[in-house]
């Protein structure tokens, strides 16, 4: 089971033993090395992670340690009970040993063998605070209330700070005395020396008075005596940010949280705060620090909040000052095979190819500018306007005997451009020399989704020879898609008098996730145009959403469609063109880039001969090496010269 982390947040071995026992059958969430929330029984963990990760660390008590604590929030004790027990041999750590012992034989029903077990820690020792709660849980099991009272107050007076126990003796008082008795005992306990939990309690009483100052205060109090504790952090920014006290969250947690060292659940408080007071530079700051971590089992959080943040920062479109000079971007190639060292290798031989077809990008149907240039960051109906005629390119190059241009404007400084008015036939008829045919059209808004038009015309006298229109949702729109492909497919086979297939065998159309694909195919087009970092920092800063989700979409697709090559082709020359210009998010990727490489190899899929590009792309990724060596160069001459510019190239 490699690749499986757990899915959860931060427990105390306090609160391990109160769960009732679950079926063996029962599902345990977990994430993979991508990302991804998965299921599987608690059987499958048992067997192939939990006993053999015990058994790999056996003689480390801190891994042991940490391994049980995560077996028992799951509800696994029983197959944790010999590990318990080996720790009370290993570990140097008295009361960490001894408490989570009786708590697995707590959670065993063996109260007894637990209380024995914490007065031989005790006698050890000495009596804390820790100890004394869970003998406290052994008495009460036993049925000795009166003496699990008494334990369990005696040990908050020699440790007040423990959240379980605490919470557990305000519940007894709440429950025999009301909430004003709460109180009072929280300002006693709030009394002796080096005490910050009461504090935090009766800020969050406070809180819901509406006393918000008061509860600051506590809560500064609780930062300045324990400003690791626990918890604290997650409960005042969780605290102050339900109750909108925005600016004071972030006062109060923004200069002590350390995502490498405080429970993650607090900074995800802290980011959400920034989302609702619209403070993007410093969230965005912060999900970066959260992004260095590279651990799996946040990703999909951090995605959310990834994609909240382009939300927070996108502009609408605004006037320019003067016009940009026009550059017409012409790609012989799909764009996840374009500029990465001539992958020509990859697609059918042109050469031979005699009819030639012109693809222009879309233009925004009833978006009068009235001539004046807007710019702004790229949205649906842009990337859209530049995906169709690019998924068409592509169904020509692999499945046509017509070769296939595609003319893509932009700035020259390669920022992406979308006209507000079809193209006229005296601007066609500049473009049109040289090709036989021409396929153009717009795109316009409705309120849920897009009115596509398409037309193929011939070149020489701009005639129509099919019109296709469709008015579909945003979800509909990539089988939409696929149906007008096919039937301008059919009619310039027709009209060009070839009907022969194309070569080769490993592309095929999408079947599902059409419209993602889609959109994968105009995002992966902005990564084909970014030459260095500069251009990179500006227009991701400026026109662009994020460079990050980019990458994860692609991810995502690849996923989601393992058996499409193209899917699989756009995901690791996504990540091979960041590192060309410099982009320090694709180190992120490394690890599931290994995988996906590894899953490729392994079904001998055609798309793992990218796999000197992605050697290169992470050079000191052993894993990734050592799923390279599978794949050979052979005798395709051109693959071969294409190996040897990839590795003299970066």
């Amino acid at each position: 089971m490699f690749g499986l982390f757990k899915k959860r947040g931060k427990k105390s071995t306090e609160s391990a033993a109160e769960k009732p026992s679950p079926s063996a059958v029962e599902m345990i969430k977990v994430v993979d090395s991508y990302g991804r929330e998965l299921q599987i029984t608690r059987t499958e963990w048992r067997d192939k992670v939990l006993q053999p990760n015990l058994a790999q660390y056996w003689n480390d008590p801190d891994r042991l340690y940490q391994m049980i604590i995560d077996a028992l929030n799951d509800d696994m004790a029983a197959d944790v009970a010999a590990a318990s027990e080996r720790l009370l041999a290993t570990d140097p750590l008295v009361e960490r040993s001894h408490v989570i012992r009786a708590i697995v034989l707590m959670k065993l029903e063996d109260a007894a063998g637990a209380d024995a077990t914490l007065r031989a820690a005790i006698a050890s020792i000495g009596e804390t605070g820790t100890l004394l709660t869970n003998q406290a849980k052994a008495l009460y099991q036993l049925g000795d209330e009166a003496g699990s009272l008494r334990t369990l107050e005696r040990s908050l007076l020699l440790d007040p700070n423990q959240d379980n126990g605490l919470e557990w003796w305000c519940a007894i008082l709440r429950e025999r005395d009301g909430e004003s008795r709460v109180e009072a005992e929280l300002a006693r306990l709030a009394q002796l020396p080096g005490s910050w939990r009461p504090q935090l309690l009766l800020g969050q009483a406070l809180l819901q008075r509406d006393d918000h100052e008061q509860a600051v205060e506590h809560f500064r109090h609780v930062l300045s005596v324990q400003p690791e504790g626990q918890d604290a952090l997650m409960v005042i920014g969780a605290s102050l940010g339900q109750k909108g006290f925005l600016a004071e969250a972030i006062d109060l947690v923004a200069p002590i949280f350390d995502p490498q060292r405080h429970d993650p659940r607090a900074g995800f408080n802290l980011l959400q705060v920034y989302l609702q007071s619209g403070e993007a530079a410093p969230g965005l700051a912060l999900l970066e620090r959260f992004y260095a971590l590279k651990q799996p089992s946040l990703q999909s959080t951090l995605q959310h909040f990834s994609q909240a943040f382009d939300q927070l920062v996108k502009q609408p479109p605004h006037q320019e000052a003067a016009m940009p000079k026009i550059v017409m971007r012409q790609l012989d190639l799909p764009p996840w095979l374009a500029a990465m060292h001539d992958m020509a290798w990859a697609a059918p031989s042109m050469e031979g190819r005699e009819t030639k077809v012109l693809l222009m990008a879309l233009s925004a149907h009833g978006e009068s500018t009235n001539g004046q240039v807007r710019s702004g960051r790229e949205d649906d109906r842009g990337r859209f306007a530049r995906a169709l005629p690019l998924y068409l390119h592509e169904q020509l190059i692999f499945r046509s005997e017509l070769q296939s241009v595609a003319l893509i404007p932009t700035t020259d400084e390669n920022s992406l451009v979308l006209f507000g008015q079809p193209w006229s036939e005296d601007e066609l008829r500049h473009f049109v020399e040289g090709y036989e045919y021409v396929v153009e059209g717009d795109i316009g808004e409705r309120e849920d989704g897009f009115v596509v038009t398409w037309r193929v015309r011939s070149a020489g006298d701009l005639n129509v020879l099919l019109r296709l229109e469709r008015s579909v949702t945003t979800r509909e729109l990539g089988p939409a898609v696929s149906e007008m492909a096919e039937e301008m497919l059919h009619v310039l086979q027709r009209a060009s008098g070839s009907t022969s297939p194309g070569k080769t065998t490993y592309y095929a159309p999408p079947r599902t996730f059409c419209t993602e694909y889609l959109s994968a195919l105009a995002q992966t087009l902005v990564l084909t145009l970014l030459e260095s970092p500069g251009q990179r920092e500006r227009l991701f800063g400026e026109r662009l959403f994020g460079e990050r989700n980019i990458y994860t979409w692609m991810q995502n697709l690849a996923l989601s469609m393992p058996d499409n090559e193209a899917a699989q082709f756009m995901y690791f020359t996504a990540l091979a063109k960041g590192r060309r210009y410099a982009s320090p998010i694709v180190d992120e990727f490394e690890r599931p880039a290994a995988e996906r490489l590894r899953s490729l190899v392994d079904a001998q899929s055609y798309a793992a001969r990218v796999a000197p590009l992605v050697t290169a792309t992470f050079p000191a990724s052993g894993a990734i090496r050592d799923a390279a060596t599978s794949v050979r160069v052979g005798e395709d001459a051109k693959y071969a010269a294409w190996v040897e510019r990839v590795q003299s190239s970066f």
